[in-house]
């Protein structure tokens, strides 16, 4: 990608300019402030019961300490006879907001059109648990599930998917190398990263660096600006050195073997490059088979930003379809 390009991607899609003409809020970033006070802000989403196909029942995880983390079930009604492989779902904000029935849409949406189960697993957040809990909680998470999938239907042996939006994105490619590396049984058979970075801009290495526009391009975008983000890091407190628990890209085992990705990235997004270079370097690196969709002029998560527009719906229908090509085990 060259400036040019990149300076398209950003340029703001119609649906969405119509959106904050309508209601000029939505134009504002989520600005640099108290996180604890901020939540109050915010409200869970408003998805209403589960539809007649679907069957939702929340459950807890004992963490290895002792700590309960929510998580979310999500079965298909329907009869199905043949094994239903397992989807981990882990729920984005900056690892600092949000909870596990944040990806209650998507797990809707994978459970009335696929043959699978899907679980949203919680983790404890920052301030209060810098890391590296969230990620620590989200390894256990995951073992938790591959041990536990019979006793809820799923069998991953049969298809076994990580991944999540934004944090819950970047900490799953973090999962697909530890999974990896400790040789996780069953194994992962796909990722689906949705709106991540593989490595944050401060810690990029330098050859990889002339390919970073939005960082600059984007830093004033509606939702996630460049403030928000070091908010969210300030807060989240990574190492400031490389550590493969933050930034999947920078693993020292380099990333053969890891299973296909299906990306998902935003024209508008200040991170947008980070996950487009992450998306790169799995493939020209690893040999992983990728498959990405790009929304142009369109910020970070617009989908909670223009819920009922048809590029929001869109993405939902293509998040459906990138799992299905998880699935596969063709091209």
């Amino acid at each position: 990608m060259n400036e040019e390009e990149s300076l398209r991607l950003a340029a703001m899609d119609t649906e969405l300019a119509e959106a904050i003409k309508a209601n000029p809020i939505l134009s504002q970033s989520v600005p640099y402030g108290d996180i604890r006070e901020m939540r109050k802000m915010f409200s869970k989403p408003q998805l209403g019961p589960a539809p007649p196909a679907i069957e939702e029942t929340d459950i807890e995880i004992a963490m290895p300490d002792g700590h309960q983390n929510p998580a979310r079930i999500f079965k298909p009604t329907r009869k199905i006879d043949s094994p239903k492989p397992l989807v981990v779902l882990f729920h984005g904000g900056g690892f600092c907001f949000g909870d596990y029935t944040y990806e209650t849409e998507v797990g809707r949406a994978l459970v009335e059109s696929l043959p699978v189960i899907a679980i949203s697993i919680g983790y404890r957040l920052a301030p209060e648990h810098p890391f590296p809990a969230p990620i620590t909680d989200a390894w256990d998470g995951l073992k938790w599930a591959a041990k536990n999938a019979p006793t809820f239907g799923a069998d991953p042996a049969a298809g076994f998917i990580v991944g999540g939006t934004s944090a819950g994105g970047s900490m799953s490619a973090c999962l697909a190398h530890m999974a990896r590396d400790a040789e996780l049984t069953p194994p992962l058979t796909g990722q689906y990263l949705c709106i991540t970075t593989g490595c944050p801009a401060v810690m990029m290495p330098e050859k990889y660096k002339k390919w970073l526009f939005s960082d600059k391009h984007n830093k004033d975008a509606p939702g996630i600006s460049s403030e928000t983000l070091r908010m969210f890091r300030e807060a989240h407190n990574p190492p400031k050195t490389p550590d493969e628990r933050f930034a999947a890209l920078l693993n020292p085992n380099g990333h053969k073997e890891l299973p296909r990705a299906y990306f998902q990235h935003c024209g508008m997004d200040p991170l947008r490059d980070e996950g487009i270079i992450y998306q790169k370097v799995l493939e020209e690196e690893g040999d992983v088979k990728t498959k990405s969709d790009m929304y142009p002029g369109l910020p970070h998560g617009f989908w909670s930003t223009i819920p009922n527009s048809q590029v929001a719906r869109k993405r939902l229908n293509d998040v459906v379809k990138g799992v299905e090509w998880l699935f596969r085990s063709e091209a």
